[in-house]
């Protein structure tokens, strides 16, 4: 999955396509900054000054300035670097898409009229009324008013009817709009539990939930009234290997407080419970309608199946016993309870 983020100087795609990013889901191409990169190689280098000379060059960098200048002094000059420059920076943001094990956002103000426009999922324009871009610049770039206004007037114009989302920048805070947006483009579960220890019920559970969610977040909760038998930050070790085994991409993550506050922070689409019985319904019901209530996120429930009957208080009592459990928790859990 490609999303990408355009939007002109000033308008906060940057800091918008680092929001999305917040909990780290996505791989963010920034191009502004592969720009600044490519114009410090030397290969670049030495390709630039055969074909604009050394006039450009101060000492052994690029004079960004005064480039600008003479980029921004007319469109054919403009069209002309940027035919130039794009080899270089299609080259790394190629590598990056196809190394990539995540979703992708590409935040470049050029985007609509590169390769890349037509392979986004998802496009969203952030904007910005021109005063407010304007003074945004001015405060984050340190230029004058005529730099401002010669590179305003070679910025883009977007047709607003092809993109997916508009986000207006004015201001106000967009943590809700970049919640809604990743809640619209990723499907994210939140299996909650403590996990103490963690089972091949739990296990079995993730296991059919994968198949379902985009992403799974696994959360251990730590509750100070709840007595534990195992260290959450050891088990969450021995749980995200156990994933890692059998190929789960999941996130294993510990929080405290009401685990549907945690769920929000993580833009979550639906809860994961598992269910054994009718007991185990009715418990959750209550559990799902207080969640739902409170915070808007439904649950959906997933059977264990036949390792649905084990549960951390059977594998727990079967210790105590001393008797033998590595046929009811994954192995790595089972190498940190023998430690």
């Amino acid at each position: 999955m490609i999303i990408g983020i355009v939007g002109k100087s000033g308008s906060g795609k940057t800091y918008f396509s680092d929001l999305l990013n917040e909990n780290d889901d996505f791989t963010v191409i920034h191009v502004d900054e592969i720009v600044h990169e490519i114009l410090n190689q030397k290969n670049f280098q030495k390709a630039f000054i055969a074909k604009y000379g050394i006039g450009f060059m101060t000492k052994s960098e690029i004079d960004r300035k005064k480039l600008g200048h003479y980029l921004f002094s007319s469109n054919e000059v403009m069209n002309e670097y940027n035919q130039f420059i794009w080899p270089f920076i299609e080259k790394v943001i190629d590598n990056m898409i196809e190394n990539s094990k995540k979703p992708i956002i590409i935040d470049w103000m050029q985007l609509p009229i590169t390769k890349y426009f037509e392979m986004c999922d998802s496009k969203i324009l952030v904007k910005a009324s021109t005063n407010i871009r304007m003074e945004r610049v001015g405060n984050r770039d340190r230029i004058s008013d005529d730099y401002k206004n010669k590179r305003e007037r070679f910025m883009l114009e977007y047709d607003e009817s092809v993109f997916d989302e508009i986000v207006v920048n004015d201001g106000a805070d967009l943590r809700d709009h970049a919640d809604n947006i990743i809640r619209k483009i990723l499907t994210i579960g939140f299996y909650a539990g403590s996990f103490d220890p963690f089972t091949n019920g739990h296990l079995e559970v993730i296991k059919k939930a994968s198949r379902l969610f985009d992403q799974i977040i696994v959360g251990i909760g730590k509750n100070p009234d709840k007595i534990r038998h195992y260290n959450e930050e050891k088990m969450k070790e021995a749980i995200a290997y156990s994933l890692k085994r059998e190929g789960i991409k999941a996130k294993v993550i510990t929080y405290s407080g009401l685990t549907f506050e945690a769920a929000k922070r993580f833009h979550t689409t639906a809860f994961i419970r598992g269910l054994r019985d009718q007991t185990d319904y009715q418990y959750e019901e209550e559990i799902a309608t207080f969640n739902e209530d409170h915070s808007g996120i439904d649950t959906i429930y997933l059977r264990a199946g036949k390792v649905g009957n084990i549960s951390s208080t059977l594998v727990r009592d079967k210790i105590e016993k001393g008797e033998e459990i590595k046929d009811f928790v994954p192995e790595p859990v089972y190498q940190y309870i023998k430690k």
